[in-house]
């Protein structure tokens, strides 16, 4: 058998909690993975004496918790903690160290919250939109009041991912909020379009007759809505749902059933917080 890894050291009984994560680490090739796909929010403090302490005495690696400590207080410690650890577990080779390298070169002049941002933007953009949602909601709360643009993007971001969840009444809410504090088209185009979406028609009209400065902006939602739904019938198997129901044929509820089923597992998946 080839390219096996054989773990190192033991499994802890008491596993490690990275600040300000959901998150619990057993064992040091699970703090291998954490630091690469989090490379970018690792800073100097991350190599605390409770952590090393942990490597040490739960993970049973007292050399290497050791070997770690000369490295707090120089200069690319992160780095070389990082590139200590992913040689001497094997779990990452020569071209992962290189990654991170260059994520921790380009984001060594990003703020906690920036960096924090650019994970909640990460999971919005693979459509974990609860995860996003609640990054992005943390990062509300800590951030200061006069951080302007910022707290704009971070409700804008916030709107998308609830609409990816269909709260459409709290989205428009996180859109509305996003053009108060920072006034721009586009925050106030998806308002009106979760708007639009989480009420009825009419409804939504009373809103633009009581609001006519909304109306070249409503015509973009009408302009977008519709090159979505033009898009969504060019889909090829939109078009073989169609074949077969003209067709009168069976396998059309197979296919509904498969496909519904697959949408079913996808939203899951989106929503999944773990």
């Amino acid at each position: 058998m080839e390219n096996v890894i054989l773990c190192n050291g033991s499994y802890a009984e008491n596993p490690y909690l990275p600040e300000g994560e959901n998150i619990r680490l057993f064992s040091v090739e699970e703090l291998c993975c954490y630091l690469y796909k989090n490379a970018f929010l690792i800073q100097e403090d991350f190599f605390s004496e409770l952590l090393l302490r942990w490597i040490g005495d739960e993970l049973r690696l007292p050399e290497w918790a050791e070997k770690l400590r000369l490295f707090k207080g120089k200069d690319s410690s992160v780095l070389h903690s990082i590139d200590f650890l992913f040689r001497a577990t094997g779990y990452y080779g020569e071209e992962e160290i290189s990654h991170v390298r260059g994520v921790l070169k380009e984001s060594s002049h990003l703020s906690v919250m920036e960096r924090r941002k650019i994970r909640a933007d990460m999971y919005c953009k693979k459509q974990r939109y609860a995860m996003a949602a609640a990054e992005y909601e943390y990062l509300l709360k800590e951030t200061e009041e006069e951080q302007i643009k910022f707290r704009a993007k971070l409700y804008h971001n916030l709107g998308v991912c609830q609409a990816g969840l269909f709260l459409y009444d709290k989205a428009a809410a996180s859109f509305g909020q996003a053009f108060q504090i920072y006034p721009n088209t586009e925050s106030y185009v998806q308002f009106l379009t979760a708007l639009k979406l989480g009420n009825s028609p009419e409804e939504y009209l009373t809103y633009l007759s009581a609001h006519p400065e909304s109306y070249e902006d409503s015509l973009e939602v009408e302009s977008r809505i519709t090159r979505v739904e033009e898009s969504w019938e060019k889909m090829p198997f939109q078009n073989m749902l169609q074949e077969m129901t003209e067709e009168g044929n069976t396998a059309y509820y197979e296919t509904v059933k498969k496909l519904l089923n697959q949408a079913k597992q996808d939203y899951i998946n989106m929503v999944d917080k773990r």
